[in-house]
């Protein structure tokens, strides 16, 4: 039961990053289907895996897998976890994905395996508008050799595609029971955030945020909480470097009618922007002490091959499982960052994690990440034909341009000014134009 659990709680962190890749409510295209991942195990050889293994990596002693196999488009077909045990590798959880003809995620079903058999566990379904944002998300427990209805999100949006408000109800008495209603508010960008309750046959109010922006960046979010009117409980507060990469997010609490060091985040980058460290201090004794941090490095594609957790024990820092989850990144298209609960360390090398983007463009290959993305995009190019850079929203509309310094690989281009939705990056040379998908959270 307790190995159980364990798989569940690895397969439903995943589960909750596909849904924020495909849910426009998230606020915190191509990719080769011959991916191979290589690491060094505790043995003193290395393993090659198979094809489309993506992310190995080693827990504490313990080892585990993930296995990815994609359609022709780059989407996620099917996730297959294992563990290394009795010297073989062991099924542990599977994750199977459908899609629509423009990419839309159309069901997720997680399977257990038991008895040396995969067992159903759960599923989500979901529909769309004609733009591409989710309409619903219905979640099913599978109980009695049969699919039982949980949960289902309702959205709505207004007609620049930013979701206006989101419904949850459960399943009761054969019938869905409203229980949660948030409704946000936008100029340009979301400043608003309601979360309200359903009791006693009506809305009721729960939680405020508020969310202010400097140039475009997000500075601060202040949280209330309804006590017969709003009272203060929560500011962030989130600094930025000069291009656009978060430095610190710290956090105060409103104690004696003013607000108080609570905790903090900062956050590290090399030259290509990705991240080299994370590390979290608690305001204790009037002064900022350590709690943890997360240390990574990566290959020359983006693909982190190394991560580490440690806290602050006793004044040294230990290596320990991570509750909160170790990410694993890779800079291919579609492909998110894995966040896993309880692991401490891992150490892999990718062996091919690069795709050639056109035969148009002859012998360029170039790699976009994140995707989907937040505040920025990066372009990493290994010739420099591109001369141009555009971004179009899906009715075609030009958003952002951008001239290129062709003796550059990289660039970085701000898109916190765009709402969340799915645009296309418009990469352009003498001769032709490549146009690539990509999403904003």
């Amino acid at each position: 039961m307790k190995k159980l659990l364990l798989s569940l709680v690895f397969s439903l962190f995943v589960i909750s990053l596909l849904q924020a890749q495909q849910n426009k409510n998230a606020f915190k295209n191509k990719t080769s289907a011959v991916n191979s991942v290589r690491i060094n195990s505790k043995s003193t050889d290395a393993i090659i895996w198979k094809w489309d293994t993506i992310i190995v990596y080693d827990t504490a002693n313990v080892l585990k897998r993930l296995t990815r196999s994609y359609n022709t488009d780059g989407f996620v077909l099917s996730e297959i976890w294992e563990n290394w045990q009795n010297n073989t590798w062991n099924n542990s959880v599977r994750n199977t994905y459908t899609y629509d003809a423009t990419g839309n995620m159309l069901s997720f079903l997680l399977e257990i395996w038991l008895n040396n058999a995969w067992t159903n566990a759960n599923r989500n379904t979901y529909t769309y508008d004609n733009n591409g944002n989710i309409l619903t998300n219905v979640f099913e427990n599978w109980q009695n050799n049969t699919w039982n209805n949980s949960g289902r999100n309702t959205y709505t949006y207004n007609a620049n595609g930013d979701m206006l408000t989101d419904i949850y109800e459960y399943w009761q008495s054969n019938a869905w029971q409203m229980q949660f209603k948030n409704t946000y508010t936008y100029n340009m960008v979301l400043t608003n955030e309601l979360w309200q309750n359903w009791s006693n046959g009506s809305w009721q109010n729960d939680y405020n945020i508020d969310y202010t922006y400097n140039n475009g960046k997000l500075t601060t979010i202040i949280s209330q909480m309804w006590q017969g009117s709003w009272a203060n409980e929560k500011k962030n507060n989130f600094i930025y470097d000069g291009n656009g990469r978060l430095l610190i997010d710290s956090v105060e609490m409103w104690q004696n009618n003013s607000w108080a060091n609570s905790d903090k985040d900062s956050y590290s980058y090399d030259v290509n922007g990705n991240m080299l460290n994370f590390k979290r201090e608690l305001w204790q004794n009037n002064s900022w002490e350590n709690y943890d941090k997360s240390t990574y490095t990566y290959n020359s594609n983006g693909n982190s091959i190394t991560g580490k957790y440690e806290k602050w024990i006793n004044g040294v820092w230990t290596i320990l499982p991570s509750i909160f989850g170790l990410e694993i990144y890779t800079s291919t298209f579609n492909t998110y960052s894995v966040s896993i609960y309880g692991l401490a360390r891992y150490k892999a090398h990718f062996v091919s994690f690069t795709t050639g983007m056109s035969e148009d463009i002859e012998d360029e290959q170039f790699i976009i990440y994140p995707n989907p993305a937040n505040d920025f995009i990066n372009i990493y190019q290994t010739d420099n034909k591109i001369k141009e850079i555009n971004i179009v929203d899906i009715h075609g509309k030009n958003l952002i341009s951008k001239s290129i310094n062709r003796y550059e690989k990289n660039y970085s281009i701000g898109i916190d000014m765009l709402s969340k939705g799915i645009y296309f990056l418009q990469l352009q040379d003498d001769k032709v134009i490549v146009t690539m998908k990509f999403i904003v959270k």
